[in-house]
């Protein structure tokens, strides 16, 4: 991404994704498996974190109807004026940059996350400051939440990014089609996952 065609204006690291290891050596494989279990955060300047129950992104609490989830959202860093809770759908509770919390009673399978937001920042003028956790997903009687329309949404993504691969992908000349294929049946198997959501 930094090659161009353009020259990049951000520094170095400046948008950047953390993976919780947990108990993990640093390895590719460690990382690469927090990034599967969804146990990350994207900022491009404050470090947030979310927890539910005191269990952070990537964890799958099991609960019944009625049960309250303590979710409690904290921003680090500068730039951040709001931290946000939200879930399926939508916001949950906000407040100024700090800690933000709220109990949620559960009614069926849902996702909690948190973002954090602000204005411009001096080291990328014109961008707003940005933050925003994987989910904790929160199943009911076995069942996580399952939305047709996000799985819509997803698929198109998908199609998306298939095209932009398509067009815009470097590959090797002599062996094209075959990598091209490869990324066609990563992208298949996702499509598989979402489906039979719809």
């Amino acid at each position: 991404f930094a090659h161009g065609p353009g020259v990049a204006s951000n520094p170095p690291g400046w948008i950047r994704m953390y993976a919780d290891l947990g108990e993990a050596p640093v390895s590719p494989e460690a990382v690469r498996d927090a990034v599967r279990a969804g146990r990350t955060v994207a900022t491009n300047v404050p470090f947030l974190t979310v927890t539910v129950d005191g269990q952070g992104p990537g964890a799958v609490l099991d609960a019944r109807a009625g049960d309250v989830l303590e979710v409690r959202a904290r921003v680090r860093g500068s730039g951040a004026d709001e931290v946000v809770l939200v879930g399926p759908e939508g916001e949950i509770a906000a407040g100024a940059a700090g800690t933000v919390s709220a109990a949620v009673t559960v009614d069926g399978p849902l996702w909690l996350a948190a973002m954090a937001r602000g204005g411009p920042h001096p080291m990328d003028p014109g961008r707003p400051v940005f933050a925003h956790t994987s989910a904790v997903h929160v199943e009911v009687d076995g069942r996580r939440v399952a939305r047709a329309a996000d799985a819509r949404w997803c698929l198109g993504l998908l199609d998306r990014l298939e095209a932009l691969v398509v067009a815009e992908g470097r590959f090797d000349p002599e062996r094209r089609d075959d990598q091209l294929a490869d990324h066609r049946d990563v992208l298949d198997r996702a499509r598989a996952f979402y489906r039979p959501l719809t």
